[in-house]
C-alpha cells in the first residue's frame, strides 16, 4: 500500500507500515482508509501537525461554544469501521477543521492499530454515549454533535473500497460467466454505458463460445450478461462520484455528510444492479441458491449514515456474489475440460487416433483466458504448496480449498493479477494509442504547408507547358493493371472481390492514362495528373519509399515528331526539380532498344531479357556481386554471359561523349543494326536537350534498366545528388505499345512520374535546418490580417469586419473567444507570423474608423472604415515579398 501525492507511508513503526498522516499537499483516499482499518498499516500523524496541537490542559481549558444539537442516531460500528473513522478523525485534526489535543492525537493513533477484542468493546460504548466521546472522553463539547458525519465518512471510504474493487474483478467474472453459459451477448450494448466502456467486451474479444448460440448450449440469452456492461459503467460512474465526495468531504469544515451521503445512495442502485445480474448468473450455472440476498433495502435512506451502511453492504454483497459466481463458473469449465479429457482417453483405448491437442482455454476470449489460467494456477499448481491468504488467513494444501477465498476482492495478489490482465487487454484494443499502417505517414500543418508549395510549383511548370488536369479511380480491374509491370506486378494490392469485379489498388498512373486514352480515344494529349498510388513493398521511411504515396505525372500521347515530346517530357523534369530547389540533381537515361541489344550482343536468351533488366535495375541499390549472383543463381545466367553483361553496365558519362565512344570503331555495338538507328534518335534527342538548355542535367547510362515491361524506348531516372539521399525522385520513359494493349491500335506516348513523397523527405530536411538556422518555424497558414477588438461585446463586429475582407479576397481570421485579451491577439499574430492587424474599439466604432497595425514595420495608422479594404491591398500588395514570405522572422 502506498499513500497518496505527500503522504509518506513506508516508515516502520513496530514492525508495522505506517501510514504519515497529514503534511503539505497531502491527499487521503478510501484505499489509505481500507489499509488502516484492516490492520495493513497504522496511522502516525506527521510532526508539523502535532507541533501545532496543545496539551490536553490548555485545550480543555478553551471555551468553545457547542454546535446545534442533532438528532440522535445509532450507530452499530464494527472494528474495522472504528479504525476508520479514528483515521478520518486524526485526518480532520491534520487538516485543522477539528481540534484535538496532543494525547488526543495519541489516543486515536492507538485506536487505528487496537486489535478486535479491544475495538469490539469500544463498539459497545459507541452505540451508548457517540462517536467521539467513545473515543475521545476528553473532548468534551467541542466536537459538537458531528458524530454522523465521522461515521459516514469512514463507512463511505469503505464501500468506495469495496466497490472499486468489486468493479475489477465484475468485468472478469461477468465474462468468464459469458463463456461458461456459452451466453450471447449481441444486445449487450444496446443502450450505450454512462462512462467509458469497461473491461467486459476486452476480456471476450477472440472468444469462440460468446457471441453464438450453439447446439448443446447451456443458455443463448442471459440477461446478467447481456447488461453487465452497462450495469458495470453505471456503477463506476458512481464510486467515481463517491470517492470524489470522500476527498471533498475530508478537508471541509462543515462535517455534515450530506454530499457523501448523496453518493452513497448514488452508489446502492447500480451495486445492486450488478449484484443482480451476478445472482442470475449464478442461477443460470445453477449455484445461485449458495449467495445470501442482500438486496433487501429500503430507498430513500433516513439519515447520511444509514446511506453510508447500506452503499457498503450493497459492495459487500456484491464481492460476495462476484467470488460465488467466479468459482461456480471456473469449476462448470474446467469440468467440461476435464470431461473432454476423459472422452480422449475413452477414444485412445479403443484404438482410435488422437484428435489435435488444443491449448487449455484456446477457445476463451484473451482476456478471460488469462483470468482462466490464473485461477487454474491457483488451484493445480499452488494446490500442494502451502499458500497463505488474506495476511495470517488459513494455509491451504488440497488442491479443492475453497477458491472463493483466492476470488476476495481485497485480496492483494488478485487486484494485481486484474490490473496486469487489464493493462494488457488496453494494450492491445482499440483505445489505446492509435497506430498508423506500415510504409504510411500523416502530415502535419507544417508539412501540408511545404506540400502545397511544392505541388503550386509543379503544377505551374505543368501548366506553363501547356497540359491538362485529369482523374482516375484510386482502383482498376486486376485485368487492366496485370502484365505491365514485370516482376514488380507482385506489388500491387488485390482488393477482395466486390460486386463480381475482382479489383486492384493502382500501382502507377501510367497504366490508366494509357487505359484511359484507349478509352476515351483521347488521340494528341498532354496531361498531368497528381494522385495516390499504393505498392505493397518494404517500406524505408527515411529513405522516401513508401506503401502509400502521391505521383506527379506528366504524359505526352499521340503522334508527334521523333524524339521531340521525349525531349521537352526530359525538360519538364530538369524545371521542376531546379524550381523546387531540393539541391544538385543528375537524369540518369538510357534506351530500352540499347539495352535489348546489349543483351543480345552478350549473349542473354531472348526470353530472359526482361527477367536480367530486373536484375540489372537493382545496381543502384545493390553492388555488381549481388547482382550478378542473382543473375547466375536465381535466373540460370552462365557466369561467362553475366560477366559479358557487367562490361556493357559500366559504359556511362556526359551524353554526347559516351554517344561518341559508342558509336566508334572498336565499340561492342559496331556492327548491330539496330543499336546504329538508336545512336541517331538519341543523337536527335540530345541535340534538342542542348536546344532548351537542359543537357547539362543529362548522365547516359547503360547501367540504367528500368523494370516495367511497357518501356519501348529512351527511359530516365532522376537522383538528388546530396547529403540525404533518397533515391529516384523522378522516372519515366517512353511506352508506344501500352495504349494497344486496351484499344488494340497503338499510340505513342511518353511520360514521367516525379515522386513527391521523395522530394518532401529533401524539403522538410531543407526547412528543418533552416529554421534551427534561422530560430524560426515553418508558417503552417497563409493569414494576412487578424481583425483585433479593444474591449468586450465586439464580437460581431470583428466578424462583419472578416466578412467584408473575405469578400474582398483578403485572407483574414477574426478569432474565437468572445473578449480576447489584447495580449493574446497581439502573441497569435506573432505565433503565426500574420503581418496585419486591424483594431476596432468603441471609439472606432463612433469615428468609424478602423486601425491598421503593420507588425513588421512596428507602425500603426488609423483610416476610414471605408477605406479598409483599399489600405489593406495596397499595404500588403507593397510587403507582399517582404512581409509574407514562405518562411517567416
Amino acid at each position: 500500500w502506498t499513500a497518496r501525492i505527500a503522504i509518506v507511508a513506508t516508515i516502520d513503526v513496530g514492525g508495522m507500515a505506517a501510514l504519515l498522516v497529514g503534511g503539505f499537499g497531502a491527499r487521503l483516499s478510501p484505499a489509505d482508509v481500507h489499509a488502516v482499518a484492516t490492520r495493513r498499516v497504522q496511522a502516525k500523524l506527521d510532526a508539523a501537525s502535532r507541533a501545532r496541537m496543545k496539551p490536553a490542559g490548555v485545550r480543555e481549558a478553551e471555551n468553545v461554544q457547542e454546535g446545534p444539537t442533532k438528532t440522535h442516531v445509532d450507530l452499530a460500528l464494527n472494528a474495522k469501521e472504528i479504525r476508520a473513522a479514528a483515521l478520518v478523525l486524526l485526518w480532520k485534526a491534520a487538516q485543522g477543521t477539528v481540534r484535538i489535543s496532543v494525547e488526543e492525537a495519541d489516543r486515536l493513533e492507538a485506536w487505528t492499530r487496537s486489535d478486535e477484542e479491544t475495538l469490539n468493546k469500544l463498539a459497545k460504548d459507541v452505540a451508548r454515549m457517540g462517536l467521539v466521546k467513545a473515543m475521545l472522553p476528553t473532548a468534551g463539547a467541542r466536537f459538537g454533535s458531528n458524530d454522523e458525519a465521522i461515521a459516514c465518512l469512514a463507512v463511505a471510504a469503505l464501500a468506495a473500497h469495496q466497490a472499486k474493487a468489486s468493479l475489477r474483478l465484475a468485468d472478469a467474472v461477468a465474462a468468464l460467466s459469458a463463456e461458461t453459459l456459452r451466453a450471447s451477448i449481441e444486445t449487450a450494448n444496446v443502450e450505450e454505458p454512462t462512462s467509458s466502456a469497461t473491461g467486459f467486451r476486452a476480456y471476450i474479444d477472440g472468444s469462440k463460445r460468446v457471441k453464438t448460440v450453439r447446439k448443446g448450449s447451456l443458455l443463448g440469452h442471459v440477461r446478467g450478461v447481456v447488461m453487465a456492461e452497462r450495469v458495470h459503467a453505471a456503477l463506476k460512474d458512481a464510486t467515481y462520484c463517491l470517492e470524489q465526495s470522500i476527498k471533498t468531504e475530508l478537508v471541509d469544515a462543515a462535517e455534515d455528510g450530506i454530499a457523501v451521503a448523496c453518493a452513497c445512495t448514488s452508489v446502492i442502485a447500480p451495486a445492486i444492479a450488478a449484484f443482480d445480474c451476478s445472482l442470475e448468473r449464478l442461477n443460470a450455472i445453477g449455484n445461485g441458491t449458495a449467495v445470501e440476498d442482500r438486496r433487501s433495502v429500503t430507498i430513500p435512506p433516513s439519515s447520511s449514515f444509514e446511506a453510508a451502511r447500506m452503499a457498503s453492504d450493497a459492495a459487500h454483497a456484491l464481492a460476495i456474489a462476484l467470488a460465488k459466481e467466479g468459482a461456480s463458473a471456473y469449476r462448470l469449465l474446467r469440468s467440461e475440460a476435464r470431461a473432454a479429457e476423459q472422452a480422449e482417453e475413452a477414444r485412445l483405448k479403443e484404438g482410435k487416433k488422437p484428435k489435435k491437442k488444443k491449448a487449455q482455454g484456446s477457445d476463451l476470449g484473451k482476456g478471460t483466458a488469462l483470468f482462466y489460467n490464473y485461477l487454474d494456477n491457483c488451484t493445480t499448481n499452488l494446490g500442494m504448496e502451502s499458500m497463505n491468504l488474506n495476511n495470517g488467513g488459513p494455509k491451504l494444501v488440497d488442491a479443492q480449498f475453497p477458491l472463493e477465498l483466492v476470488l476476495d476482492v481485497m485480496d492483494a495478489r488478485l487486484s494485481q493479477e486484474l490490473t496486469a490482465i487489464q493493462t494488457l487487454l488496453e494494450s492491445n484494443q482499440g483505445r489505446r494509442k492509435p497506430k498508423i499502417p506500415k510504409g504510411t505517414r500523416d502530415f502535419m500543418p507544417e508539412q501540408m504547408a511545404i506540400r502545397e508549395k511544392a505541388f503550386a510549383k509543379i503544377v505551374a511548370v505543368f501548366k506553363r507547358h501547356g497540359a491538362v488536369c485529369i482523374d482516375t479511380p484510386v482502383f482498376e480491374l486486376r485485368e487492366t493493371l496485370m502484365g505491365k509491370y514485370g516482376e514488380d506486378s507482385k506489388l500491387i494490392y488485390d482488393l477482395a472481390d466486390q460486386g463480381g469485379e475482382i479489383l486492384s489498388l493502382r500501382y502507377d498512373l501510367t497504366v490508366p492514362f494509357a487505359r484511359y486514352v484507349a478509352l476515351h480515344n483521347a488521340g494528341n494529349i498532354k496531361r498531368y495528373h497528381i494522385a495516390r498510388v499504393y505498392r505493397r513493398d518494404n517500406p524505408a521511411m527515411n529513405r522516401g519509399r513508401f506503401r502509400e504515396f502521391f505521383q506527379c505525372d506528366f504524359d505526352i500521347a499521340g503522334s508527334y515528331a521523333t524524339m521531340v515530346p521525349d525531349a521537352e517530357v526530359l525538360k519538364v523534369i530538369v524545371e521542376i526539380l531546379s524550381d523546387l530547389e531540393i539541391g544538385d540533381f543528375v537524369i540518369k537515361l538510357n534506351h530500352r532498344k540499347l539495352l535489348d541489344a546489349c543483351m543480345e550482343i552478350a549473349g542473354v536468351p531472348a526470353q530472359k531479357f526482361r527477367t536480367i533488366c530486373s536484375a540489372i535495375d537493382k545496381l543502384d541499390k545493390s553492388p555488381w556481386p549481388e547482382v550478378k549472383l542473382e543473375m547466375t543463381e536465381q535466373k540460370g545466367l552462365p557466369d561467362a554471359v553475366a560477366d559479358r553483361v557487367g562490361e556493357f553496365v559500366q559504359f556511362q558519362g556526359k551524353p554526347f561523349e559516351l554517344l561518341e565512344l559508342l558509336e566508334g570503331s572498336s565499340s561492342p555495338f559496331a556492327g548491330h543494326e539496330s543499336s546504329s538507328t538508336t545512336f541517331q534518335e538519341l543523337r536527335l534527342l540530345f541535340n534538342y536537350l542542348e536546344a532548351m538548355g537542359a543537357l547539362d542535367r543529362i548522365h547516359f547510362d547503360l547501367s540504367l534498366a528500368r523494370g516495367l515491361d511497357y518501356y519501348t524506348g529512351v527511359i530516365y531516372e532522376a537522383v538528388f545528388c546530396g547529403e540525404s539521399q533518397v533515391g529516384s525522385i523522378a522516372a519515366g520513359g517512353r511506352y508506344d505499345n501500352l495504349v494497344g494493349m486496351f484499344s488494340g491500335k497503338d499510340v505513342p506516348a511518353v511520360g514521367v512520374s516525379l515522386g513527391i513523397e521523395r522530394v518532401f523527405a529533401i524539403k522538410e530536411e531543407q526547412e528543418r535546418k533552416k529554421a534551427q538556422a534561422e530560430g524560426i518555424k515553418v508558417r503552417s497558414n497563409e493569414t494576412e490580417v487578424l481583425v483585433a477588438s479593444i474591449g468586450s461585446g465586439l464580437l460581431t463586429e470583428r466578424m462583419k469586419i472578416a466578412g467584408e475582407l473575405w469578400e474582398a479576397g483578403i485572407k483574414a481570421e477574426f478569432g474565437f473567444k468572445p473578449n480576447p485579451k489584447m495580449g493574446d491577439q497581439l502573441n497569435f499574430c506573432l505565433d503565426n507570423y500574420i503581418p496585419f492587424m486591424v483594431l476596432v474599439g468603441e471609439t472606432e466604432l463612433q469615428d468609424s474608423v478602423i486601425k491598421i497595425k503593420n507588425l513588421s514595420e512596428r507602425e500603426e495608422s488609423t483610416v476610414p472604415r471605408k477605406e479598409m479594404v483599399a489600405a489593406l491591398r495596397q499595404l500588403l500588395g507593397k510587403s507582399a515579398e517582404e512581409t509574407v514570405p514562405v518562411m517567416c522572422a
